[in-house]
């Protein structure tokens, strides 16, 4: 379907009508079926590039002492003996 408005285009199929690939995704067409006034049509995506991860060793910050009082705070509070 192609929609031409003034000698422009101003609307195209923009899916494919055979399996295609788009960068490392592969659009597959699985159904098509007339609606009322719209197609639905289902496709199935498959990622066929190179999977990639990435893996980073995070270390604990050291803790400064004021937070490591904080814990002990809420302890307390909770517990209705504010102060300790």
């Amino acid at each position: 379907m192609l929609l031409v408005f003034c000698q422009q285009i101003k609307c195209d199929r923009y899916w494919p009508e055979e399996p295609k690939t788009y960068g490392p995704i592969r659009v597959v067409p699985e159904s098509s079926e007339d609606v009322a006034d719209y197609i639905k049509r289902v496709f199935a995506l498959q990622w066929v590039g190179p999977i990639v991860r990435f893996w980073q060793c995070f270390i604990a910050p050291e803790v400064r002492p004021s937070l490591r009082v904080f814990p002990t705070c809420l302890a307390a509070v909770w517990s209705g003996r504010p102060g300790r």
